[in-house]
């Protein structure tokens, strides 16, 4: 039996990840989750999950903002502290003229949010992952109070 050299073994592994990604590749950006495949719709496994309420929402810590295209709504990922221990995030969009806040709730809240961006006037979209090779986009549309758009990106 032949062997083969370790060098044609690496040659050929980088090969394959590059074409297909690395199974060790951890979180890659929003830019990179958005580029990959439409899987099955999940709108409406997740249309009752996703859910828009009103109020203040002092204690939440909020990372970047989002502003729409016409300035009118700003979004960032916000988190709270769970009553167990450990981070629950979720959207805090806040309309920039009269300051009120709204918080979008999303399946799996103690899961990350990336990708956040405005896909539309008033459509807010954003990405949450379960595991390196389980993610799933949504797309809510604050001015309707509704999921528009959940499936999973397949990797």
């Amino acid at each position: 039996m032949k062997t083969v050299p370790l060098a044609i073994m690496g040659f050929v592994m980088v090969l394959l990840f590059s074409a297909i990604g690395s199974p060790w590749a951890g979180e890659q950006g929003a830019s990179a989750a958005h580029q990959h495949k439409k899987g099955a719709d999940a709108k409406a496994d997740f249309a009752p999950e996703v859910k828009l309420s009103d109020g203040s929402f002092q204690k939440a810590v909020s990372g970047n903002k989002v502003e729409n295209q016409s300035k009118t709504l700003r979004a960032s990922v916000a988190t709270t502290k769970a009553q167990g221990g450990g981070d629950l995030s979720f959207i805090l969009v806040e309309e920039t003229g009269s300051g009120q806040l709204y918080r979008i709730e999303a399946p799996f809240p103690n899961r990350p949010i990336s990708g956040l961006a405005w896909s539309g006037p008033t459509t807010i979209a954003f990405d949450r992952s379960l595991n390196p090779r389980m993610t799933y986009h949504f797309e809510f549309d604050v001015a309707a109070r509704k999921l528009t758009a959940a499936y999973e990106i397949t990797h």
